[in-house]
């Protein structure tokens, strides 16, 4: 890489030669993981670990060459730990992709939307790194022929959805310009179909989680704690993105992403704060380029001795969202900005001073909780007073992963018969699905969102008769009626 960020006790020093990460690895083997998630940029295309070398569109053979280290360092770990891979935009070469349908970019500014390379290329990419997953939902190319990957499985009893949150996505606004798109798309209608689908067919599943690039908010601040309006992240289009959170609250999913190389817990919101679902962005593993969220104003609703960075806040696209945790790097913007000369350049450039690491998520389907944690890179989890990043862990339970909250009920479930059974609410008149999810050890007390007449489906998918209950209205309190339900 740069000579501008070796440290100055020599540049073939542990210090400045990363690769191949035994440190990080050993740490993550010590967690003994049950699967593995890569979100993308698992390749750098800029100066890492050499300058690039193309070859026109279709730069083959440095693609392979950086992919074969990648294999080399992470395989110590994917071997033998099932390991799933989402490409990301520096892995076809480009700094931001706003995908636009697998359109082809003709100006060679990334900002205008579309592919840069050449479409059998970005196949051969993607084919390298995400082979392994099962067929997509709709294996349809989208324009020039790019394949796509987007799909869901089972591990372990937990359902997966692998989420593409740039293939479809429109380009930004330039200028303040219009779109060019009277409503610009982040997930595609097909994608849309295929998460609203996985959403709602528990069968077999005891928690679901959704894993995408990148995250459903700008959750970034700059110089002076100034909020940061990043048109790469899911913060925008703001109607796609809630869409998204709708759908994904609908089957109370946990939402997982990479990308922004700064660790934060969010929940997010749509008409309120916080009516939404929690999404644990992971940090970066190895990290040159730092982020930050210190906003200059404290958030609203923190908890008691709370950080300032936490509570309440509202991103530069309007978006809701509500912080739990951050990990910050241990520079500040300023200290940055203003060390680019001298020797306290190397104050700041140094891994320590960053918060890289990688994130581990516990989930207890007996307990139906979810928790997260955020690790450093080079602390190995079996010494003693290890711990994970101030602020983590953060758990959260199934229930909370959909943040609305009922104005009525509907009676009480007692089920007697089935353990934790699938429990799916309806608008008897409209035929839409309001939520589906498990009840809890026997016991389930579904809430509402508006009057109206429902229907109750309880059971589990795929092994009895769901049985159906018609024509519930909801009452103002909840436990004022009782229904059991044998199996």
């Amino acid at each position: 890489g740069s000579k501008g960020y070796a440290l100055p006790r020599g540049r073939w020093t542990p210090a400045n030669v990363w690769f191949p990460h035994q440190q990080a690895i050993a740490a993550v083997r010590q967690q003994r993981p049950d699967i593995l998630f890569f979100t993308g940029d698992q390749i750098y295309e800029s100066g890492n670990p050499t300058a690039r070398e193309d070859d026109g569109r279709f730069p083959e053979l440095d693609y392979l060459y950086r992919w074969y280290y990648w294999c080399w360092s992470l395989g110590q770990l994917a071997r033998d730990t099932p390991a799933i891979c989402q490409t990301d935009d520096h892995d076809v070469y480009q700094g931001n992709i706003w995908g636009w349908d697998g359109r082809r970019n003709v100006t060679g500014d990334n900002t205008d939307g579309g592919y840069m390379y050449d479409p059998g290329w970005i196949n051969m990419v993607q084919r390298t790194q995400t082979a392994q997953l099962p067929d997509p939902y709709d294996a349809t190319p989208i324009k020039q022929g790019i394949t796509v990957f987007y799909t869901s499985f089972h591990y372990g009893g937990i359902s997966f959805a692998v989420l593409e949150d740039r293939k479809f996505k429109s380009p930004p606004p330039k200028h303040h310009a219009p779109s060019p798109e009277a409503e610009p798309k982040l997930l595609g209608e097909r994608q849309l179909r295929f998460l609203k689908h996985w959403a709602n067919n528990w069968k077999g599943a005891k928690m679901k989680v959704a894993v995408s690039q990148t995250v459903l908010a700008s959750v970034q601040t700059g110089l002076k704690g100034r909020m940061i309006r990043d048109f790469d992240s899911d913060g925008w289009p703001a109607a796609g993105r809630n869409r998204v959170i709708d759908i994904l609250r609908q089957g109370h999913v946990f939402a997982v992403a990479g990308d922004t190389h700064l660790s934060f817990v969010v929940q997010h919101g749509i008409e309120r704060h916080g009516d939404g679902i929690y999404q644990f962005c992971v940090p970066a593993l190895a990290n040159k380029f730092r982020r930050w969220f210190e906003p200059a104003v404290a958030g609203r609703n923190r908890k008691p001795g709370s950080p300032t960075y936490t509570g309440d806040f509202e991103d530069v696209f309007g978006n809701k969202i509500t912080v739990y945790a951050v990990a910050n790097p241990k520079v500040t913007p300023e200290q940055v900005r203003n060390a680019h000369t001298g020797a306290s350049f190397y104050q700041v450039v140094g891994r320590k001073v960053n918060s890289d690491g990688y994130g581990i998520i516990r989930l207890d389907k007996r307990q139906q909780t979810i928790r997260m944690e955020s690790w450093p890179w080079n602390v190995l989890p079996d010494k003693p007073g290890a711990a994970p990043y101030k602020g983590w862990p953060v758990t959260i339970t199934l229930a909370e992963c959909d943040g609305r909250k009922p104005v009525a009920y509907l009676p009480d479930l007692e089920i007697h018969g089935l353990e934790d059974p699938v429990v799916q609410v309806t608008d008897q008149k409209t035929g839409e699905i309001i939520y589906t999810t498990r009840a809890k050890q026997g016991f389930y007390r579904p809430g509402v969102f508006r009057d109206g007449v429902y229907q109750l489906q309880v059971g589990e998918p795929g092994r009895t008769s769901m049985k159906t209950f018609k024509n519930l209205r909801p009452a103002a309190e909840p436990g004022k009626r009782k229904l059991r339900v044998e199996f």
